[in-house]
């Protein structure tokens, strides 16, 4: 084999090594962006669902699920729900907004029944033990 294309192939080499770790990057990126609050979805899939979602601000959607973390100092709750067909969402952990007040009893492990409202930003306004 000449000189020359030795050269070309570590060249090639080279390109596609680079590409390569171009491409596990940007995958590990999009899996560290969509976190484990929508349920492992990507960012886009994320956002065709919420396009898809087409609620009001005022809409209030209900919902079950289970309880997993509540953060009473951020007032935050975590919640595995079940479909929401009402918003078109498959099942997912997502992490509400808490209305003051709203909690009562209600704590992590819990299956529950609870109402929310918002578009992007969602307030659990509502919720009870199942």
């Amino acid at each position: 084999m000449k000189l020359g294309g030795i050269r070309t192939m570590k060249k090639i080499f080279s390109i596609a090594a680079t590409s390569a770790v171009a491409a596990v990057s940007l995958g590990t990126s999009a899996v560290a962006q969509s976190g484990s609050t929508h349920g492992g979805m990507t960012p886009e899939q994320h956002k065709q669902m919420m396009a898809a979602d087409g609620s009001d601000s005022e809409k209030v959607t209900h919902a079950t699920g289970v309880v997993k973390t509540i953060d009473a100092a951020k007032g935050t709750i975590t919640i595995a729900h079940d479909p929401i067909a009402a918003k078109k969402w498959p099942a997912m952990t997502m992490t509400f907004k808490l209305d003051k007040g709203v909690l009562g009893n209600v704590k992590a492990g819990q299956r529950v029944k609870f109402r929310f409202e918002g578009e992007g930003s969602y307030t659990v306004t509502k919720i009870t033990r199942i």
